[in-house]
């Protein structure tokens, strides 16, 4: 009976293995990916983790192919979720951060970052585009963070349907939001209804067509349900409870679905039900990975993980459906061994260097799983880099689209590779030979005791993977590599913790790795942060606000086609005053008399000194009336050099 049973399990293996990757393309199986928030690369325990406990997703790794060397494309949420809806790299979509590029207080920063767009922009396709095209009913069910007026949001990004909580915004919906903000994993009570947010906290069907009665039955935009979000009840609590309904509504369909289940865990802030923390209070810690309460929503993660292959298993949709564990970032966590003191972390990322906001490997690399019963290889693992990118191409080949068609129809280049030859193929290599990350903006700027001098989580920087390399450029540097400190190599293979920088070593590796970055940037538009001029006629200051001369390297940079004008480089906000500017504004005209130097604003705004002027500013592409109150004469100004404390050149400083 042994022997038997061994040899059925060999010959099972071997006929999988066969299952050619031209068989898998246009198969049209379902996909389900499950979505998590700042998940990092070892907080599973099929991928190292002791403390915290994972079963169902380590089951889910054994059964399937587990990617060692995946990675987000983007270490922070919105870019990295730009990039993987659009399979465009960051440089192309223009998301780069989440908000603005700007962290911290504008004296403190050296460089001036490029703008920075909070929403993925209309120009681009996004798989569900692709997928609906081919047939598919797409659904989102959770966090978008792509968008939030009304043409930026599912229904209009090829999203079929959508299941979603209130409230309303005009026609659509914007994503789960609990009451006092999304920054609560548990749900505080209701909130009374607004002129244009009428709908009741709670579940919501959403179909693509906004003029669907469906959408709107009552023409009171207020689409009632039964069963809403239960005052205390926990965030991932809701998504459970609801996912038998949608999975329900989605088999009666009879059409091949994408379901994006998009967690908001395990992103702060750290709180969990006590029952789930509990366990986790007595367990001996691992490293860093010590916090019970964020233990607590890994598990609950992973409790989620567990319903979803139950409930596919009871409807009989497993063996025709695809479900990808995947996360947006890296952990919040591994700063304080890299000299950061007062950057909140919550887990360890060793033997990755850094955490999430990070270039670094921990703020990049991430767990990546993909389970398909019967059809993928079981219990593979595959060493080839892959990234967000990737997940279109896959998906569209897999619905039987085709990737070199669509990119010609819809003038929508995508940057990444199908997945497919990899499923029963661990071992092969796509046809790349690096991935290219781009991250031009500051993250965090955090304040030591006593002192008023900033140390950054993350500055302006790019990296460029080879399959056996990594170069980290930070542009904190000198203005062009050479000696090294601008630079970084690692032997990524064999020091995936990033312990040995052998920029000097490989000095002729360095530079054809910087060469190959450099031309990755300018082929995908990536903008470049910009020093700031040295010169104190290049500034002006005026109470809190200080303005420097607009080049021409910063009007290509901000897209601006004015003729003059002045770019704000600091602004302390007043609390409770409207109408503050932000960094990176462009100030054209002072009472539409048009601004073409600082001399000309130095003038303007002495003239109007305690009255209130209007500015006409440029921002996000467009020019907008602004009231602005002269408090203060304009004086000059000139960055203190000492104030700049960039944090990769602490880090320099401190080996």
């Amino acid at each position: 009976m042994f022997k038997y049973t061994i040899i059925h399990l060999f010959l099972a293996t071997f006929l999988t293995s066969l299952y050619a990757a031209d068989q898998l393309k246009g198969s049209r199986p379902n996909i389900i990916v499950v979505y998590a928030d700042d998940l990092g690369y070892t907080d599973l325990g099929c991928y190292g983790a002791n403390y915290y406990k994972t079963p169902h997703i380590d089951a889910l790794a054994s059964k399937g192919i587990r990617f060692t060397d995946a990675y987000a494309n983007s270490p922070n949420c919105a870019p990295s979720r730009g990039a993987l809806y659009s399979g465009q790299y960051c440089g192309r979509t223009g998301m780069y951060n989440v908000g603005h590029a700007e962290r911290g207080k504008g004296q403190n920063r050296r460089l001036i970052p490029p703008p920075n767009t909070g929403e993925l922009p209309l120009s681009c396709k996004t798989f569900a585009d692709g997928l609906s095209d081919n047939g598919y009913n797409c659904v989102q069910f959770g966090k978008w963070h792509l968008g939030y007026t009304p043409p930026t949001l599912p229904p209009k990004r090829g999203f079929t349907t959508r299941y979603s909580s209130g409230p309303y915004s005009g026609k659509f919906m914007s994503e789960i939001i609990y009451h006092p903000s999304r920054w609560a994993h548990f749900h505080t009570g209701g909130v009374p209804a607004q002129d244009s947010q009428k709908a009741n906290y709670g579940f919501h069907i959403i179909y693509g067509d906004a003029d669907d009665k469906r959408n709107n039955p009552h023409d009171d935009y207020l689409v009632k349900d039964t069963s809403l979000v239960k005052k205390g009840e926990y965030l991932s609590d809701y998504i459970d409870r609801k996912l038998p309904h949608i999975l329900d509504d989605l088999k009666t369909q009879d059409k091949p679905f994408l379901l994006m289940l998009n967690h908001y865990l395990v992103h702060g802030p750290v709180n969990a039900p006590e029952k789930d923390v509990a366990p986790f209070r007595s367990s001996t810690p691992d490293g860093d990975d010590s916090n019970p309460v964020f233990a607590a929503m890994i598990k609950k993660f992973d409790d989620s993980v567990g319903l979803l292959m139950k409930e596919l298993t009871q409807r009989q949709l497993l063996k025709n459906t695809l479900v990808v564990v995947y996360s947006d970032n890296g952990g919040v966590g591994g700063y304080k061994e890299l000299g950061i003191s007062g950057a909140g972390e919550h887990t360890g990322n060793a033997p990755l260097k850094g955490g999430k906001t990070m270039l670094y490997e921990g703020g990049i690399r991430v767990p990546l799983i993909m389970y398909w019963k019967g059809k993928i290889l079981s219990g593979a693992e595959s060493s080839e880099m892959v990234a967000g990118i990737d997940f279109f191409p896959t998906m569209l080949e897999l619905a039987g689209g085709s990737l070199d068609e669509y990119q010609q129809q819809q003038k929508h280049i995508l940057d990444g590779q199908s997945l497919i030859p990899l499923l029963n193929k661990p071992q092969k290599k796509l046809d790349r030979d690096y991935l290219a990350f781009h991250f031009p903006a500051y993250a965090l700027g955090y304040f030591g005791k006593g002192t008023a001098i900033a140390k950054w989580r993350s500055t302006p920087m790019s990296v460029l993977r080879t399959r056996s390399h990594k170069l980290v450029e930070h542009f904190v540097g000198e203005t062009v590599p050479g000696d090294g400190s601008r630079l970084e190599l690692y032997d990524i293979q064999n020091d995936p913790g990033e312990s040995k920088n052998i920029a000097k070593q490989k000095p002729e590796l360095a530079k054809k790795l910087w060469q190959d970055l450099t031309l990755w940037r300018e082929s995908t538009g990536a903008l470049l942060p910009i020093t700031k001029e040295k010169t104190k006629e290049s500034y002006c200051k005026t109470g809190n606000l200080v303005v420097m001369e607009l080049t021409d390297a910063l009007k290509g940079n901000f897209s601006y086609t004015g003729k003059g004008g002045v770019l704000v480089v600091e602004s302390v906000k007043k609390k409770g005053k409207k109408g503050a500017l932000s960094t990176s504004m462009i100030i054209e005209e002072i009472n539409k008399q048009p601004i073409s130097n600082i001399n000309e604003f130095k003038k303007h705004i002495d003239l109007h000194l305690n009255k209130k002027v209007t500015l006409t500013i440029y921002t996000h592409g467009k020019s907008k009336p602004r009231p602005y109150l002269v408090e203060a004469k304009a004086t000059e100004y000139l960055p203190d050099p000492q104030q700049f404390n960039d944090f990769q050149e602490f880090v320099r400083l401190s080996k």
